[in-house]
């Protein structure tokens, strides 16, 4: 992984952790090139096939853990973190891709409303999750 290196004034090397760094440095995680950045979809009858093969899984399931992104929460208006400047999404660029773009010299990304996102409402992907621990 692509951790930012540190030097003492005595010349020793460390490595700065994401904890120790906190979330507004995280741009050096930021997806470096287009292609990377580049967003896939599943054409419809892709995605109708994953979505029956995972209830499937779900149905046959004694426990299961729900392992989601922050992507789940964009539908509700709240950035994620790694979405690329020309995303689709209404919310624009992802967090850590915002201060990259800054960092680097690109223009300065609007700031983001926390108010705004205190705000939003369950997404129907929270509320089935909600649904499948009920």
């Amino acid at each position: 992984s692509l951790v930012p290196q540190t030097q003492s004034s005595s010349g020793q090397r460390g490595f700065l952790s994401p904890s120790t760094l906190g979330w507004a440095a995280m741009s050096w995680s930021a997806l470096a090139t287009d292609e990377d950045k580049r967003e896939h979809f599943d054409s419809e009858r892709e995605l109708d096939a994953k979505v029956k093969r995972m209830a499937d899984s779900l149905r046959k399931a004694r426990h299961a853990i729900i392992f989601t992104g922050a992507g789940i929460s964009t539908s509700a208006g709240i950035p994620d973190f790694r979405s690329g400047v020309n995303t689709v999404l209404p919310t624009g660029a992802g967090v850590w891709e915002r201060k990259a773009q800054e960092e680097s010299g690109g223009p300065k990304a609007p700031r983001l409303d926390l108010d705004e996102m205190l705000k939003a409402e369950p997404t129907f992907t929270h509320r089935a999750i909600q649904k499948l621990m009920e």
